[in-house]
């Protein structure tokens, strides 16, 4: 079952628990006689019950298991972050220096790292708390003086030689 389902039914025992009780009680105040009550009302109350617990049981497996699965992905991204950190420094300091060679000004780097990173016009600029437009005009000036033709050029610039180390990039596809 999905988790919607789980809580529609986790809920709708609860709520027949509740009403059990409550009809027990009423029964009980009205003068109705102990064992006649529970006769009629206690093999439904158990049954309520006993799917809450086993519903309960069954998600707090899921949890568990859920919780295991994210600490294992948690040790395998600080894994890789401490393995790679000094890459991704020299990276982003090979990236601020060639942003600099280019004479982009602070407002044009924050935009071009954006675009590199992959957002989108609209985003940048909620980002930045900027109008799209302005946007639009750094990623013109950056592209102007970068000699690059737009966004996917400017990515491809950094990202080219990470991605495709040898000379011919036919040689390293998968194509047979």
């Amino acid at each position: 079952m999905k988790r919607k389902e789980i809580l529609v039914v986790l809920i709708l025992a609860l709520v027949l628990v509740s009403c059990v009780i409550l009809d027990i009680y009423i029964d009980l105040s009205g003068g109705e006689p102990l064992g006649e009550t529970l006769s009629l009302e206690l093999p439904i109350l158990l049954s309520a019950l006993a799917i809450v617990t086993c519903i309960g049981i069954s998600y707090r497996k899921s949890y568990f298991h859920f919780n295991l699965q994210l600490n294992k992905s948690n040790a395998d991204l600080n894994y890789w972050k401490s393995k790679s950190k000094h890459l991704v420094e020299g990276l982003a300091s090979s990236i601020d220096d060639q942003l600099n060679s280019w004479k982009l000004t602070s407002s044009e780097k924050d935009v071009a790292l954006l675009l590199i990173k992959g957002y989108s016009t609209k985003e940048i600029s909620e980002f930045r708390e900027s109008a799209e437009k302005t946007i639009r005009v750094h990623s013109t000036a950056i592209y102007k003086k970068s000699n690059l033709g737009g966004r996917h050029e400017l990515t491809a610039f950094f990202l080219e030689d990470l991605l495709l180390p040898s000379e011919n990039p036919s040689e390293n596809l998968n194509v047979k």
